[in-house]
C-alpha cells in the first residue's frame, strides 16, 4: 500500500509501481492527489478488459515475463495520472468528448515531463492532443468520440 492506493501482485511489479508513485507525489503533487483520491488499486493481471474494474477504481495491469511493468515506473505513473483523471470525467459524466480527452492527455504529458520520461516517449500523447485539437477546431470538440 501506498498512501491510498493499494498494489496486488509479485514484489518487482509491486516495486516497479510504488517506485513510480514516489517519483510522482515529489514530482508532480497534483496528479499524485487525483491518483490517491480515484484509483484505488493496480492489481498485476492477465485481465484482457482494461474498462473491467474501472467503475469502482482499479487499474488492472499486465507484466513481462520477468514480472515487471511493461514500462518505465515514471512512465506508468503518467498513464496512472491519465487514468485518475478519466475516472474522474466519468464520475461527473463529462466522459467521451474530445475536450474532456485533451484534457486527460495534457495532464498525461504534463506528468510525463515532470518526471523526466524518456522524450521518445511524449510521442504517442503528443500526437494525441494534436487529433483531440484538430477535432475541436471541426467543431466536433463536444460531441462524444466513438
Amino acid at each position: 500500500m501506498f498512501g491510498r492506493l493499494e498494489v496486488y501482485g509479485n514484489p518487482l511489479f509491486s516495486g516497479d509501481v510504488v517506485g513510480g508513485l514516489q517519483q510522482l507525489k515529489s514530482a508532480f503533487p497534483y496528479g499524485f492527489g487525483l491518483i490517491q483520491r480515484y484509483i484505488r488499486c493496480v492489481v498485476e493481471s492477465d485481465t484482457p478488459n482494461r474498462a473491467k474494474g474501472s467503475g469502482i477504481g482499479v487499474v488492472y495491469q499486465k507484466v513481462t515475463r520477468e514480472g515487471r511493468l511493461p514500462y518505465p515506473p515514471e512512465r506508468y505513473a503518467a498513464f496512472l495520472v491519465r487514468r485518475a483523471a478519466a475516472l474522474r470525467r466519468w464520475r461527473y459524466d463529462i466522459w467521451n468528448s474530445a475536450r474532456s480527452e485533451l484534457a486527460g492527455a495534457s495532464l498525461e504529458l504534463r506528468a510525463m515531463r515532470k518526471l523526466g520520461c524518456d522524450p521518445q516517449q511524449f510521442h504517442f500523447v503528443t500526437n494525441q492532443i494534436l487529433r483531440y485539437e484538430r477535432l475541436i477546431k471541426k467543431g466536433v470538440g463536444s460531441r462524444l468520440l466513438k
